[in-house]
């Protein structure tokens, strides 16, 4: 089976987007299955950003806790949309870029479907 790679790169980082399981679908395999190394850079970029967004959410979920210690609402409330704003535009803007690159190359998977 063949697969665009802009269009695989794009499915990989608006499935880091989504979730941890998604991504984790989507991303094990085109690892495990594609046969081109090229496919590892997206991979893992959308890895990092996956991690570096899951810690900040981290540190937002302790920072709402604080916050509704003290009973200031407000903060919280702008810590989470800033850090939901920010996971959308750059998850948004690497999708994008990984899907408007006019690629006309394809990644190769082995062994789907029952194909020999």
């Amino acid at each position: 089976m063949k697969i665009r790679k802009n269009l695989a790169n794009t499915l990989i980082y608006l499935s880091a987007y989504i979730g941890g399981a998604v991504f984790a679908l989507i991303g094990g395999l085109f690892f495990l299955k594609c046969k081109d190394e090229d496919m590892k850079k997206p991979l893992k970029t959308a890895l990092i950003l996956f991690v570096v967004f899951l810690g900040a959410e981290a540190i937002s979920f302790v920072l709402e806790d604080l916050f509704s210690a003290v009973n200031v609402w407000y903060a919280s409330y702008w810590v989470n949309l800033i850090v939901d704003l920010s996971k959308i535009i750059v998850f948004g803007l690497m999708a994008f870029s990984a899907f408007s690159g006019n690629s006309k190359e394809f990644y190769e998977f082995d062994g789907f479907w029952g194909e020999k």
